[in-house]
């Protein structure tokens, strides 16, 4: 496929805004069901999202005093533009871009495309004169702080474990045991990080944190709500397609080879057969972490507020101590090799 037509499939179809927003709201609504079971309540309508963010679409959007619309309006593009941004430039199974420019997922670029949203928020939260979001901002900023390490040396560490910047997410061999140690210890430290960087604003009380009093976006309404929300839910497909894609993949090179086997034999074609062995991996991958984010959600929220906490809570704990534990097996994996 020639450049322009290639990057406008890419950008406007696959993996650009249609199928973006359809994974975005399959993989919300399984989100959200696994969340609503453990909590015992009713599940969502799988349209429900979908109404909400219409019924934000046609609300009129009230800036509150004190707010510059261009501060409001730099935050709401911003959590929209990065996660289609980090998503189109993914190297997923029949990527045009990945064809006719020969992208491979850049790991730095990936993990800074992440954090467009995150801190879009919170700079919105400070910029409105309410101390609710600005408490609501400086609790996520402080998360946020916590979360970053481990995310930077999840990256650092499957880059040197796997020898690439890009994402290779099906060599041509399977990993080495030391190797496999390396990138298993880096998707848990960035999985650790999951919850902050694909964090979903609540919209009712019930859905809360019972440590927080109110979020950064309580202050806006309407288009800019709706701005928001849909970016947070295409920030979940991009936060799981990238630790698909960068961590679990390669991992499962023996089944997903074993597939891509099986389904030669049947389809007659090598190329076709592995695009569909690692489309099928793809989809279980970003499925298995939405339903794993709810779990979390639906077990965390059950929690009893505490008192004093440390300034970046656990997160400078063990998601911390996974990622230093990674790049260290990820240097022993390259001096092995």
């Amino acid at each position: 496929m020639n450049v322009i037509p290639g990057f406008i499939v890419a950008v406007l179809i696959y993996p650009g805004a249609l199928v973006a927003f359809i994974a975005a709201w399959a993989l919300g609504w399984v989100r959200g069901a696994t969340r609503s079971a453990l909590r015992g309540v009713q599940t969502p309508a799988p349209l429900g999202e979908l109404r909400g963010w219409r019924a934000m679409f046609d609300r009129e959007s009230v800036i509150s005093l004190g707010v510059h619309p261009i501060a409001v309006s730099l935050a709401t593009t911003l959590a929209l533009v990065c996660p289609l941004l980090a998503l189109f430039l993914l190297p997923v199974p029949g990527n045009p871009l990945a064809a006719s420019l020969g992208l491979t997922g850049d790991l730095a670029a990936e993990g800074a495309l992440l954090l467009g949203l995150p801190l879009a928020r919170v700079f919105l939260g400070w910029a409105i004169p309410s101390p609710f979001t600005r408490i609501a901002a400086d609790r996520s900023a402080r998360l946020l702080a916590g979360a970053i390490l481990p995310m930077v040396f999840a990256l650092t560490a499957a880059a040197e474990a796997l020898k690439t910047l890009g994402i290779a997410f099906l060599p041509a061999r399977q990993l080495a045991l030391s190797t496999a140690i390396a990138v298993a210890l880096a998707a848990v430290a960035f999985a650790c990080a999951l919850p902050v960087l694909a964090h979903i604003t609540p919209l009712h009380e019930g859905d809360a944190d019972p440590e927080t009093l109110g979020s950064e976006l309580s202050e806006i309404s309407g288009r800019d709500l709706a701005f928001f929300r849909v970016g947070e839910a295409l920030q979940l497909v991009a936060c799981a397609t990238l630790l698909t894609l960068a961590f679990l993949m390669p991992l499962a090179v023996g089944p997903i080879g074993n597939l891509a086997i099986s389904l030669t034999g049947l389809l007659k074609r090598a190329d076709l057969a592995a695009g569909i062995a690692q489309g099928l991996a793809l989809l279980i991958g970003v499925l298995v972490i939405a339903a794993g984010l709810g779990i979390w959600e639906g077990v965390n929220t059950q929690r009893r507020a505490s008192g004093e906490r440390p300034p970046l809570t656990w997160w400078f704990g063990i998601p911390l101590l996974l990622g230093m534990a990674a790049l260290v097996a990820a240097a022993i994996a390259t001096r092995g090799g």
